[in-house]
C-alpha cells in the first residue's frame, strides 16, 4: 500500500528535525547561487529588460554568464542534497558534503537533459490539450530522481518514472499535491509576514535609489533564505513518495486516470 499523505508530511518533518544540521550545510551553500540569481533578476531585471537597457553588449554577457554559472551551481548542489536526503531517509551512510558534491558532478548534464526532455514532453501535451499535459507532467515527475538516485540513463529514467505513476495517476497526484500545498501555504504565510514591515518602511521613508536598492536587496535575500528553509521538506516529501512507489509496484493498465487508492 502506498504511503498516505499524512505519513508523507509527518515523515518529512521528522526527517528534517533529525538531520537539520546536515541539511543546513547544503542550504548555506545553496543560498549563494540562489541569492545571486534572486538579486540579479530582481535588481537588474529579467533578460529582456537587460537587452532593452544595454543592448547586446558586455553587461548583457556578464549578466548571462552570472545567471548560467549560478544556475549550474544551484543544480549541482540540489543533486547532491537530494542524494543526501534519500540517504538519510533510507538510513544509509551519508557522505561528507565535499565528497558528495564531487561524486555527483557526472549527474549534472543528465539531470539537465532529462529536465529539458520532460519540459518538452509536457509542452507537447499542452499543444494537444491541457489534460494530456497534466498526465505527462505527473508521469515524468520522477524522471530526475531516477537519474539522481538510481543512476539511470535519461531514457531509462523517463520510462521508469512513467511506470511508477501509470495505473494510479490520481493516487500519486494527491500524494504529490497535498504536501506541496501544505508546505507552500506555510511558506507564503511566512513571506507575507516578512513583507509587512518592509512595505511599512518603504511607505514611510524618503525613497531614493540607494535606499530602495538596499531595502530591495535585504528583502530579496531574506525571502530567498526563507524559501530555502522549506527546501528539505519539499525534497523529502518527493523522495519519500518516490521510495513508496518503488516499493509498491502495480501492474500495467491502459487507464492512466484510476480512482484514488486508499
Amino acid at each position: 500500500m502506498l504511503i498516505s499523505v499524512k505519513e508523507i508530511i509527518n515523515q518529512s518533518f521528522e526527517l528534517y528535525q533529525k538531520n537539520y544540521q546536515t541539511f543546513f550545510k547544503y542550504l548555506g551553500l545553496l543560498f549563494i547561487p540562489t541569492g545571486i540569481i534572486a538579486i540579479t533578476t530582481t535588481l537588474i531585471g529579467r533578460l529582456m529588460s537587460v537587452v532593452g537597457t544595454f543592448g547586446f553588449s558586455v553587461p548583457l554577457i556578464i549578466y548571462l554568464l552570472l545567471i548560467i554559472v549560478a544556475s549550474l551551481a544551484s543544480m549541482w548542489l540540489t543533486i547532491a542534497f537530494t542524494k543526501t536526503v534519500a540517504s538519510t531517509y533510507l538510513k544509509q551512510p551519508v557522505l561528507e558534503i565535499k565528497d558528495n558534491i564531487q561524486n555527483t558532478v557526472h549527474l549534472i548534464w543528465p539531470t539537465i537533459l532529462v529536465s529539458i526532455l520532460t519540459s518538452l514532453i509536457i509542452f507537447g501535451g499542452f499543444l494537444l490539450l491541457i489534460i494530456p499535459a497534466a498526465i505527462f507532467a505527473l508521469w515524468y515527475a520522477f524522471s530526475m530522481y531516477g537519474v539522481i538516485l538510481e543512476n539511470k540513463t535519461v531514457l531509462e529514467a523517463l520510462k521508469f518514472s512513467k511506470s511508477l505513476v501509470k495505473g494510479r495517476w490520481w493516487s500519486v497526484w494527491w500524494r504529490m499535491a497535498a504536501p506541496a500545498i501544505v508546505f507552500g501555504f506555510v511558506l507564503l504565510s511566512c513571506q507575507w509576514l516578512l513583507g509587512l514591515p518592509f512595505s511599512t518602511i518603504v511607505n514611510n521613508i524618503n525613497q531614493n535609489n540607494i535606499t530602495l536598492f538596499i531595502l530591495g536587496s535585504i528583502f530579496t535575500l531574506l525571502s530567498t533564505f526563507i524559501s530555502l528553509l522549506f527546501t528539505p521538506l519539499n525534497t523529502a516529501a518527493v523522495v519519500i513518495l518516490y521510495e513508496s512507489l518503488k516499493n509498491n509496484p502495480v501492474k500495467e493498465t491502459t487507464d492512466p486516470l484510476n480512482p484514488p487508492q486508499s
